[in-house]
């Protein structure tokens, strides 16, 4: 597979990139952005010039498909898991509809398995960024085996508190997304009931955005 080969793995990982955000432009992503390694804050600056198209992620599936060979040479590649990770700490920051799609993608448990292998020999700045990460995912909510992990981690081998893991918990205690639906392209949402007449006592709250497009001009 052209994934596997050397040659051609961060261009086929760029068309898988530039699939989910449907922008020919992010084909050269990874391997632009290989380049700048190790200085990071050169790859932030170079990273910023791909910013305006990492706009709002079209095909999730895609996307997991990308992260899943992300995942495969996560071991061997460190260079390719940095850029993935400055990917998703841009991407979970940009948007709330990115952060819900890539939290439907169950990004998060894989993520936290990253997290808990890192020892102190590690890289700090991917454990700080690898954090961060993680804190908008709990924030966003997780599932109580995900919660259960964070708190069985609290504790390190020698009784001290591990303070990234406490924060983690501390962002998971006060999630402030509620469930909700994503409807994209033409969707609807039907909700019926015999027995009710009238909206509920404690309200219905809607919320929607749009956009209108004249010719070239989007308002």
């Amino acid at each position: 597979m052209f994934v596997c080969n050397p040659v051609t793995a961060d261009v086929t990982l760029g068309c898988l990139l530039a699939l989910s955000f449907g922008d020919f432009f992010l084909v050269e992503f990874f391997t632009s952005l290989r380049t700048k390694l190790p200085d990071t804050e050169e790859m932030h600056i170079h990273f910023m010039e791909f910013a305006p198209c990492l706009t709002s992620i079209s095909l999730p599936g895609t996307f997991r498909v990308l992260w899943n060979f992300v995942l495969r040479t996560k071991n061997t590649d460190h260079a390719l898991k940095l850029i993935f990770f400055k990917l998703l700490e841009h991407l979970t920051h940009s948007t709330h509809r990115n952060l819900a799609l890539l939290s439907m993608q169950n990004i998060l448990p894989h993520l936290f398995v990253l997290l808990k292998v890192c020892t102190a020999s590690d890289n700090d700045r991917e454990r700080r960024i690898l954090s961060k990460i993680l804190r908008r995912f709990f924030e966003m909510g997780a599932s109580t085996q995900d919660s259960r992990e964070l708190l069985q981690c609290i504790a390190k081998h020698d009784g001290s508190v591990d303070i990234d893991m406490f924060e983690l918990v501390r962002a998971s205690a006060k999630s402030r997304w509620p469930q909700h639906f994503l409807l994209n392209g033409r969707s609807a949402l039907v909700m019926s009931s015999t027995d009710m007449k009238a909206l509920p006592a404690h309200g219905f709250t809607f919320m929607v955005g749009y956009l209108i497009c004249t010719g070239t001009d989007c308002a």
